[in-house]
């Protein structure tokens, strides 16, 4: 199935080593929740590369949230940092490692992009 959410993860590994994060090292688990199912996400840094693996393994941190923030944060519809604000993401461990990874989420979108977001329409 090809969606926002698996493509942002192909895309970090496809991308990767990352240079500016050359001193991270660590693992993030994103536990995704749709109704009563849940998915998991392993993203290992190390030394600025990236590996991910649906692994529901022990992490230095640990984020949850539903799986419709997480899409809205990956497609830059959504800020990661706000969501936790408003209690729609939480996250537990290592926050150092967190601030360190959402420097790898995109920023908003603009133009024909935020169009096609909104409308469902056109875009690239």
């Amino acid at each position: 199935m090809d969606n926002a959410v698996d493509r942002f993860f192909d895309r970090l590994v496809d991308e990767s080593p990352y240079p500016r994060l050359r001193t991270a090292d660590g693992t993030i688990r994103f536990d995704l929740r749709r109704g009563s199912e849940r998915e998991h996400w392993l993203v290992a840094l190390d030394g600025g590369a990236v590996t991910v693996t649906h692994d529901d393994a022990e992490a230095d941190c640990i984020v949850a949230m539903d799986r419709e923030v997480f899409e809205g944060v990956v497609t830059g519809r959504m800020n990661f940092f706000a969501a936790m604000l408003r209690s729609e993401i939480t996250a537990s461990g290592a926050p150092g490692l967190l601030v360190r990874f959402q420097r790898l989420l995109p920023g908003p979108p603009s133009g024909d992009q935020a169009e096609a977001i909104t409308t469902g329409k056109g875009g690239t």
